[in-house]
C-alpha cells in the first residue's frame, strides 16, 4: 500500500529526488504520529490494526474489523494509483495543464 502512495507521490511532484524526500518526510511523521495526536489507524495510510487469535475463539471477533481496514484500504491505495496515471508525465510535457 506504501507502494501506491509512493508512486502517487511520485506522479504528482515529478522529479525523483523531492519525491523521495517526501516520503522520507512521510515516514519521519509516521514515526512521530503518536506524540502528535494521530494514534488511530485511520490516520496512518495502510495501518490494519493488531489481531489476537486465541485457541478457543479462533480470529473471534476480530477478523470483520480487520477486514474492513483492508478493504478502506485497499480502495484508497486504488484511488491513488488511478489519480497516479491520470498525473503521469507522458513524453516531454512538465505542466499540470497539459499532463491529462
Amino acid at each position: 500500500m506504501q507502494c501506491a502512495l509512493a508512486i502517487a507521490v511520485h506522479s504528482v511532484v515529478n522529479h525523483k529526488y523531492v519525491g523521495h524526500f517526501v516520503m522520507i518526510v512521510y515516514y519521519v511523521l509516521l514515526l512521530f504520529a503518536g506524540q502528535l495526536g494521530l494514534e488511530h489507524n485511520l490516520y496512518k495510510f495502510g495501518n490494519v490494526p493488531s489481531t489476537d487469535y486465541s485457541d478457543i475463539n479462533g480470529w473471534g471477533h476480530f477478523m470483520p474489523r480487520v477486514r474492513a481496514f483492508q478493504a478502506y484500504w485497499g480502495a484508497a491505495s486504488l484511488l491513488l494509483l488511478v489519480a497516479a496515471y491520470l498525473m503521469w508525465t507522458r513524453g516531454t510535457v512538465s505542466s499540470w495543464r497539459e499532463r491529462g
